[in-house]
């Protein structure tokens, strides 16, 4: 299934990640949301897992569908001012691995 997502993602004042965002797919436009966990090594590169991914269907119901978990492994570049990533199925072959980047910047002081 082809889809695109759009939203945005950052820190958690807990140490965690969480973000919303727009799915868009054959389905049609959905509101999803993730939160999840991030570790970060000493070389820059570290890896998010979002262990809740979810998406609103229909849109505005309150019902909540969960997908499987969304793995994104990154680096931290431009003097830690932006993550660049991609999203990895530790499992999955073919059309089963997400097909997405991610940048995540700084505006100001905040991600």
């Amino acid at each position: 299934m082809d889809r695109v997502e759009v939203g945005r993602s950052g820190p958690t004042e807990e140490g965690g990640f969480a973000g919303r965002g727009t799915l868009n797919s054959p389905l049609g436009s959905l509101p999803g949301r993730v939160s999840g966990t991030a570790t970060l090594e000493a070389d820059c590169f570290g890896r998010v897992t979002y262990d809740v991914n979810q998406v609103e269907v229909p849109p505005g119901s309150g019902n909540w569908i969960d997908l499987p978990p969304l793995v994104i492994d990154f680096a931290v570049v431009n003097g830690g001012q932006e993550i660049l990533g991609a999203p990895i199925s530790l499992e999955g072959t073919g059309d089963d691995v997400p097909r997405l980047a991610c940048r995540l910047a700084t505006i100001g002081s905040h991600f």
